[in-house]
């Protein structure tokens, strides 16, 4: 395994294996790597000869300097994660090197780019698009890997393969969990135990959703989850949104058929933190 810092010397050494037709996939993290991501690796190694692991806080992405302060970084540590790995190369370059001498690319997002997370972080997304973009670019994978704790963000990506006809294959993965149902997140990292134990309200929340749809319409099962979120210790709601992920319209009447997911966000003793589930018919 080898860590590369300059994307010149990392195109030069992938250039060998794609000449001699070794497909390369790429799971693009911001570090502070746990299971989550290793899982990731995992499915990479498994369909590729050679996987290249991102490891790039991207500044882009963070409309709040605070939550870029704060992002938990530890490179040292997720070089140990990842050093059992065969066929793998890490890749944590700087700002300079990835958006140097390059236009932003710009993508419509349709829906997506006003909903959820494009109206609680704007801007949020647009760096998502300009650090994929970059990265495609200077290492060319045949896949790339994303869970769907990010499912907003992975809809995104797609779109923006397709309007720019890039050639890399997305690849969803589930969401990784604790024994609790909490979802594994970088963030995580920021919260003490307790608060680990309060952010298990956003899971709930969910399976709540799941259960009561039968029986309650969207619009009560809303005001419930708020009164719940809002009587939890240390959180604050920020939303909770029925999605119907083919019209990406609010769900505001259960329809037979409908192919629906839960959105939620929130506060964590100020960690802020998003989970989704896809709901079963």
């Amino acid at each position: 395994m080898r860590v590369f810092h300059s994307s010149t010397e990392l195109k030069e050494h992938l250039s060998a294996a794609q000449k001699n037709g070794t497909s390369i996939g790429l799971v693009p993290t911001m570090g502070a790597l746990h299971s989550g991501h290793i899982s990731l690796v995992e499915a990479s190694v498994a369909e590729n000869g050679l996987t290249v692991v991102s490891i790039f806080v991207n500044p882009k992405q963070f409309n709040e300097a605070k939550d870029l302060e704060l992002y938990p970084r530890n490179l040292e540590e997720d070089v140990r994660l990842l050093s059992d790995f065969e066929d793998l190369v890490i890749f944590a370059p700087s700002a300079q090197d990835v958006y140097r001498d390059q236009d932003e690319v710009e993508v419509d997002l349709g829906g997506l780019g006003s909903i959820m997370e494009a109206r609680s972080r704007p801007g949020h997304f647009n760096g998502v698009v300009q650090v994929l973009h970059r990265l495609f670019g200077i290492i060319c994978p045949d896949r790339a890997y994303f869970g769907e704790k990010d499912r907003q963000q992975l809809m995104v990506i797609q779109i923006m393969v397709n309007e720019l006809e890039l050639n890399v294959k997305i690849i969803s993965c589930p969401t990784i969990r604790n024994s609790e149902g909490l979802a594994l997140s970088s963030r995580n990292e920021l919260l003490t135990e307790e608060q680990q134990q309060n952010a298990l309200i956003l899971y709930r929340s969910l399976q709540f959703v799941q259960i009561k749809k039968e029986e309650l319409a969207p619009a009560d099962i809303v005001r419930s989850v708020k009164t719940d979120v809002g009587a939890a210790p240390s959180s604050e709601l920020e939303y909770l949104e029925l999605i119907d992920l083919d019209t990406l319209e609010p769900v505001n009447n259960w329809k037979k058929g409908q192919n629906v997911a839960a959105f939620i966000a929130a506060r964590i003793g100020g960690v802020r933190l998003i989970d989704n589930v896809v709901l079963k018919a």
